[in-house]
This record gives C-alpha cells, sequence and structure tokens, in this order.
C-alpha cells in the first residue's frame, strides 16, 4: 500500500459502507447505515481476506471527506471514522 498515487495504476470502484445521522420526523437526529461507490487508484487500497479492503491512511481521509461533503449535500451528517466496510464492486455491478 502506498500513501500516494502515482498515477498509473489501475482505477477500482469500491462500495463503502459508513453511519450517518438523519433527522428524523421529529428533527431529532437518527443513525443509520449508507453506502457510496467511490472510484480510486489501486495503489490506495490493500486486499483483506474475504475480498473486503482497507485504504491506506491518507485515502482514509480523502474518502472520508468525500462522504462528509456527499452527506451534507443530502441533508445527512456522516458520522467521523464510521467507515465499516469497503468491498470492490465488480464489473457488472458498475
Amino acid at each position: 500500500m502506498k500513501l500516494l498515487g502515482k498515477g498509473n495504476g489501475e482505477m477500482l470502484v469500491l462500495e463503502v459502507t459508513y453511519k450517518c445521522l438523519e433527522p428524523d420526523e421529529n428533527k431529532a437526529l437518527a443513525e443509520g447505515e449508507n453506502a457510496y461507490r467511490v472510484r480510486v487508484e489501486e495503489n490506495f487500497v490493500d486486499g483483506l481476506p474475504g475480498g473486503a479492503q482497507r485504504f491506506s491512511p491518507v485515502a482514509y481521509h480523502l474518502v472520508e471527506d468525500i462522504l462528509r461533503s456527499v452527506e451534507c449535500l443530502q441533508g445527512r451528517e456522516y458520522v467521523n471514522g464510521s467507515i465499516c466496510d469497503v468491498r470492490v464492486v465488480n464489473g457488472s455491478e458498475q
């Protein structure tokens, strides 16, 4: 695993599962789970047994910034440090 990509690695589509907070009908925040697909250079991830993936420390923080932004734009709040699963999406699922 490398800290920074070199721009010459294969691109992977990863589905990232994480926790978010969303206002319920009473406007109280309720925790839920969401998933988002992101394309990253393979140099930023390591494979784990069972098909799960792990981000490099730099990529983890960059992906958290993406998730924070996506959730904000959808009226929800990303729960910091809540990435619970990262999987490669195969070609037929993209």
